[in-house]
């Protein structure tokens, strides 16, 4: 017997006034900053629904960031998936899956 998977989808909204230029370092340090934000909220969300479904496993499948200064959501995900990458961080850089979310900052 096996459960019934639901798909839950949050959106988090974050302010950050960038420049919309790629690779300048004040824009890198924003959104590393909001990235940080972002993922603590994520987290927050996850130990609520497993307070609340405790027979469950909760899991965070996809993270997809967007912004007004640039149109191509996968892209700039991408970008700010690996902005600040390290070596052992899971992410799109050393994963097959490029939609696997990061474990640290």
């Amino acid at each position: 017997m096996g459960g019934e998977n639901t798909v839950y989808k949050k959106e988090f909204k974050e302010e950050c006034n960038l420049s919309g230029i790629f690779e300048d370092r004040n824009d890198e340090i924003k959104l590393i900053k909001a990235r940080k934000k972002f993922w603590k909220k994520c987290l927050k969300e996850k130990s609520y629904l497993e307070e609340d479904n405790k027979n469950c496993e909760i899991f965070i499948k996809k993270s997809t960031y967007w912004t007004d200064k640039f149109e191509f959501k996968k892209i700039f995900s991408d970008y700010i998936k690996n902005i600040g990458f390290t070596e052992g961080q899971n992410t799109s850089l050393n994963s097959s899956d490029p939609d696997v979310v990061p474990n640290s900052f």
